[in-house]
């Protein structure tokens, strides 16, 4: 139940605390006096409506917070604070242990609901009937229920008849099994005298075992004996192709032989054309030499004069040395 409630810059108020005492509390005032503010506080409070900023008073700052506060009865404050960009529900223990939610939305905090525990029920508008004395029977009773939560009782009982009815079939299921499960075991009466042969034949289990595993022994024995034989014939077959192998390299080595002497062969075949070149261009410069010094007919070692002996002389000395 609501102890006190604080309203700052909310709609008409700036500022204002009201107190409530046990039982039915009653606003009183003149029209335009924001009486029904405090209803719509309340309700904001615990509903978080309305989500736009008409909670917001007239002459608040555009950066201030409107926040509403309740101390219940039970000791906790619930309060509910918002501004343009930021919305907070807080909730105070009576240890002072304080626990705020600010990721909510549109919605209420479970915990806050919880704490809060308002309804329809607790708040009473001043345009409807009064309270209980105008309703009918069936309205008063079903209100009556509600308070006394004899509905949620109704519930409880349900349910527990639904669980009992099925916990009933199942313990009929279960003594229905140990019957069953009784009639099978009497099949099995006088086994205490199978218990000489029960050790028998578990002499026999353990001797089949250790058989069975000197088998798979030699099986991979018998296996590895025939990885070892096709390594073998492997080793056969590498050593027939060894001396196919030899012979191979030894072709290799007569073709590196001949391969080089193709090349010394192609090289000095290169250098014969070379030189062949050589000797029509030194022909061709001994033409033009011997052209101009029978021109001139001057000796190029001395620079005297000479005749046409001296010049097939020098012409003869120069063919000779190709």
């Amino acid at each position: 139940m609501l102890k006190k409630l604080t309203l700052k810059n909310y709609r008409s108020y700036r500022n204002q605390t009201f107190e409530f005492h046990s039982g039915i509390n009653g606003l009183v005032g003149l029209p335009q006096s924001g009486k029904t503010n405090v209803i719509r506080a309340i309700i904001w409070l615990a509903y978080n409506r309305p989500s736009t900023t008409k909670y917001r008073s007239k002459f608040s700052r555009p950066n201030s917070k409107t926040k509403v506060s309740a101390l219940l009865d039970n000791g906790y404050t619930i309060s509910l604070m918002k501004s343009q960009s930021t919305s907070v529900y807080e909730i105070k223990h009576p240890t002072r242990e304080f626990h705020r939610y600010t990721k909510f939305g549109v919605q209420v905090p479970d915990t806050i609901t919880e704490v809060l525990n308002l309804s329809e029920l607790n708040i009473q508008n001043q345009i409807e009937r009064v309270y209980l004395a105008a309703s009918t029977p069936g309205e008063i009773a079903r209100t009556i229920n509600r308070v006394t939560k004899t509905d949620d009782i109704d519930k409880w009982v349900k349910n527990i008849n639904q669980k009992t009815n099925v916990l009933k079939s199942r313990k009929e299921g279960i003594v229905q099994d140990i019957e069953e499960i009784e009639d099978k075991l009497s099949q099995f009466e006088g086994l205490d005298s199978l218990d000489g042969k029960l050790s028998k034949l578990s002499k026999l289990i353990k001797k089949r075992d250790k058989l069975d595993k000197e088998y798979y022994r030699i099986q991979d024995l018998m296996a590895s004996i025939e990885s070892s034989k096709k390594e073998i014939e492997n080793c056969h077959t590498l050593l027939a192709a060894k001396d196919h192998v030899n012979k191979i390299l030894k072709l290799q080595k007569i073709d590196d032989r001949l391969s080089e002497e193709y090349d010394n062969i192609k090289s000095y075949l290169q250098e014969k054309e070379n030189v062949k070149d050589i000797k029509g261009h030194l022909k061709y410069l001994i033409k033009k030499y011997t052209s101009q010094l029978k021109k001139e007919k001057i000796c190029p070692t001395c620079f005297s004069k000479i005749g046409n002996k001296d010049i097939r002389r020098i012409t003869n000395a120069l063919y000779a040395t190709q």
